[in-house]
């Protein structure tokens, strides 16, 4: 993997310039251990190379300016699928209308229209527009409110269409782009006679056709498939505040969501696989000169492993742990922290069939040369 980065300021005026330019090969070889026939052998080498142009252009105090161009080819070259190529031409431009300081309720008014075009040579070509607006109150509660519209399209990877078949996973070079509409509408919430105590809240709404989406088998090798059509709600909730001259924190997030196979047949309304109602996550930590101490709490509600709904993965609830120094000596900043994950050692799966690890021990050591 070759990557290459550029960016100049005030190129033009005010306008900056970020460049990108990279390189990814990859090969993959797998025999089949129960099969001595050569004809189970599998070369594989996948090669991406592109370019990802960005400027944004502050035109005046009330407009900027943010559009760019991307380039990216893709080829796969296989002794089981042979070879494929796919060059994917893209662009995207945003002009951000933003009134400061204007005498209403809300002080700050900002306005995004968007668009994004996708050209992949194997696909359909596709226009995606998109438009948020966020509004901000400057008085001591900080309230906000801000919501977005927008319409997606992503075509399949080539790790999609045409990973090797192996014993763990497989492409699917019959997949079709997913398309659909989103929305999203939240707040947010500063208490002054609480600290400080921040709250925010966001609701999200999804409608997708042909999506795309990794699931084991059978014989439990993933592969990617199309939901003809899918629909996704939720609330995110978060609540962070400090205590003792911001010595000590406490952060809780937390989401909810109903995912759910839209598609006629039997597995209508059924929620999507591995989408929890239920996230939660917990981090409480305290800071003293250069000591440092956090304790983490992660539950995830019950997820259902098949499509049907009759195989399921039970709640997991994670404890986690560090603590850390950080002291300075010979001019050097050095970093010592020791990690506890799963102190509990609990018996938990993100997916059926493949056990996560148990109780960790982790022990990081770092320097910064000052």
């Amino acid at each position: 993997i070759y990557n290459l980065n550029y960016n100049q300021q005030n190129v033009y005026g005010k306008a900056d310039l970020t460049a990108n330019v990279y390189y990814h090969h990859l090969r993959t070889r797998y025999d089949d251990p129960d099969y001595i026939d050569v004809s189970n052998h599998s070369d594989h080498k996948m090669i991406a190379y592109g370019l990802d142009l960005t400027q944004n252009n502050p035109i005046s105090d009330l407009i900027s300016l943010t559009y760019g161009y991307v380039y990216r080819h893709d080829n796969v070259n296989s002794n089981i699928l042979g070879e494929k190529d796919r060059n994917t031409h893209s662009g995207h431009a945003t002009v951000n209308v933003g009134f400061k300081d204007v005498d209403f309720f809300f002080s700050n008014i900002s306005i995004v229209p968007a668009v994004r075009y996708d050209a992949p040579s194997d696909f359909d070509k596709v226009f995606s527009p998109k438009v948020s607006v966020a509004l901000s109150n400057t008085s001591p509660y900080a309230f906000t409110i801000d919501g977005n519209v927008s319409k997606s399209y992503r075509a399949p990877t080539f790790d999609d269409l045409y990973w090797p078949e192996d014993a763990y996973t497989a492409g699917n070079p019959n997949l079709k782009p997913e398309k659909g509409t989103s929305f999203e509408g939240g707040y947010g919430l500063v208490l002054p006679w609480l600290n400080k105590t921040q709250i925010k809240m966001n609701y999200f709404y999804s409608k997708l056709t042909d999506q795309i989406i990794w699931a084991p088998r059978a014989d439990y090798k993933w592969t990617p498939t199309n939901v003809s059509e899918s629909q996704t709600t939720g609330l995110e909730s978060y609540i962070g505040t400090k205590f003792l001259d911001d010595k000590i924190n406490l952060e809780i997030n937390h989401t909810y969501m109903d995912a759910r196979d839209k598609s006629e047949g039997d597995t209508k309304d059924k929620l999507l696989i591995y989408r929890p109602y239920h996230k939660l996550d917990v981090n409480a930590g305290a800071a003293v000169d250069i000591y440092s101490i956090n304790l983490n709490f992660q539950y995830m509600s019950k997820r259902y492993a098949d499509s049907y709904n009759t195989a399921y993965l039970g709640d997991v609830r994670l404890w986690n742990a560090n603590v850390g120094v950080s002291p300075t000596f010979a001019n050097i900043k050095w970093m010592l922290r020791l990690d506890f994950n799963n102190i509990l050692d609990e018996n938990y799966r993100l997916s059926d069939g493949y056990p996560m690890p148990g109780r960790e021990i982790r022990v990081t050591v770092g320097l910064n040369l000052l």
